[in-house]
């Protein structure tokens, strides 16, 4: 059985002996433990934390030291590396934006596009043809020939007049066919050439998309990756210095030094034994 005073000292009962409490401590914690994520701490070897230093730079800030953070003393940082956790969701990034290449195809279907609108502006059916004069003289051929046909024959037949004036009949109709169809062909020409234009403005906008889609995946990811590297600097803000300048004010100081003192003038010798 160990004697110890009620400082935790071992033996006899003075101030200096007092650096046994944490032999007393860790006597009491046995093979107590907690977990940090799949770590287990036992306590009785971290007890040290209680006499973790206060580190403080010129401005008062922290100054990191592997003895004065929970962190280290604990021995828990590698349970902050998430590193295996997000590697395949980076290379399924990586992957994913290496497979957003299409520029060769877009730039091929723009080059298409644009060989098939010039080719559509060299069509020139009877563009500037003016078929409303030959319908004018067709109506003022067949008038004649209906009214007074002789003069235009040298030597008239009635049979021949008939036929040419049936001819001039349809020569209206497919007139005002070829005449309509000459207009619905410009139409349709010119809608043509402007869906090209829409279409390879479509397909810039659809590659500025692309690059800017590829852009903002890889700043994710480099992002995640930066992340899990910052995590992993949390033992650089987990100071504990306050642990151990209330354990040297409390405890050492207050209770085990000047209480000690004060119960030594009282009953002199006194011993707690545990």
């Amino acid at each position: 059985m160990l004697v110890y005073d009620i400082c935790g000292c071992e033996g006899t009962y003075t101030v200096e002996s007092c650096s046994t409490i944490f032999d007393l401590i860790r006597t009491n914690l046995g093979t107590t433990s907690f977990k940090v994520s799949e770590k287990s701490v036992v306590l009785a070897d971290v007890v040290s934390v209680l006499k973790c230093p206060d580190h403080t730079n010129a401005s008062g800030a922290y100054a990191y030291s592997p003895e004065s953070n929970f962190i280290d003393i604990l021995g828990v940082l590698d349970q902050f590396n998430f590193t295996k956790d997000i590697s395949k969701t980076t290379q399924d990034i990586s992957s994913a934006t290496s497979r957003l290449v299409v520029q060769d195809q877009l730039s091929s279907s723009k080059s298409n596009l644009t060989i098939a609108k010039q080719f559509i502006l060299k069509i020139d059916v009877a563009q500037n043809y003016n078929f409303t004069v030959d319908q004018q003289n067709y109506t003022q051929l067949r008038t004649n020939l209906q009214a007074n046909p002789a003069p235009y024959y040298a030597t008239y037949s009635p049979a021949a007049n008939a036929a040419n004036i049936a001819t001039l009949s349809r020569l209206m109709v497919r007139n005002q066919e070829m005449e309509s169809q000459r207009d619905l062909l410009s139409t349709r020409k010119n809608e043509f050439n402007s869906r090209v234009d829409e279409l390879i403005t479509k397909i810039d906008e659809i590659s500025r998309t692309i690059n800017e889609t590829k852009e903002s995946i890889t700043v994710a990811s480099t992002s995640i990756t930066s992340t899990v590297d910052y995590v992993l600097t949390v033992n650089r803000y987990t100071p504990c210095g306050f642990i151990g300048n209330a354990f040297e004010n409390l405890i050492v100081g207050d209770f085990c030094e000047n209480f000690y003192l004060t119960l030594d003038q009282t009953v002199p010798g006194s011993i707690l034994c545990l």
